[in-house]
């Protein structure tokens, strides 16, 4: 069994790498190599906040929600692979060292405050990344998957699979937002029955996730 899952993780992370490339030699093609540096601006940033997806619905930014989404999910599924390789030294990097660090302490947090993941396994790990729970995210997700006992290429279907979803709901909101932004602000009666609804559901479906992962 360990054999297949290292032939499957090592498949899955040849096709993120190969994609990655893909997507990146399309970018500087379409837009000129002077757009990297745009682009190395924007990745970091939504890396560390998937709510910057939001301002591409902002016309002065270059990039749609939509390919802002894609960059935080190309990302994510790079920071996650990365961390299922065990390459030795990355807590020792600069910046990525205590970063690690924290999100393993934090991994170790979201277990106790939320024991279903244990239960729970694939689909807890899938609701923990989708949902904005405090300390989600692919990279805290990925080490939790690792302390429970998921395989590599499992850990990384069930991250990404979050990751896609969450971001995917983020550019379609932000794209709606922006396609009917000057409508919005000529209301504010729907401004405010679209904030309101939005809050409700959300805080709803937030309860509700948080309550099936705290059960042990």
């Amino acid at each position: 069994m360990r054999a297949i899952d290292d032939r499957r993780f090592h498949a899955l992370c040849l096709g993120i790498a190969g994609g990655t490339i893909v997507l990146l030699a399309a970018f500087l093609w379409r837009n000129g190599m002077d757009a990297f540096w745009s682009l190395a601006w924007a990745a970091p940033t939504v890396f560390f906040s998937k709510l910057t997806i939001f301002s591409g619905a902002a016309e002065q930014v270059s990039f749609s929600p939509w390919s802002l989404g894609l960059l935080a999910w190309v990302l994510d599924l790079l920071a996650s692979a990365l961390l299922l390789t065990g390459v030795k030294g990355l807590d020792s990097l600069p910046v990525m060292g205590p970063a690690i660090v924290q999100a393993r302490g934090r991994a170790g947090q979201a277990l106790h405050t939320y024991p279903g993941l244990r239960r729970l396994a694939i689909w807890g790990i899938f609701a923990f990344v989708f949902a904005p729970l405090p300390g989600s995210g692919s990279v805290v997700g990925t080490l939790i998957s690792q302390i429970i006992g998921l395989s590599r290429a499992t850990t990384l279907l069930a991250v990404g699979s979050g990751a896609g979803v969450a971001v995917l709901a983020y550019a379609w909101l932000a794209d709606r937002i922006g396609e009917h932004g000057r409508e919005l602000i000529e209301s504010p009666e729907t401004v405010a029955a679209i904030a309101l609804g939005g809050i409700l559901a959300g805080y709803l479906a937030l309860r509700y996730i948080k309550h099936v992962l705290s059960q042990a």
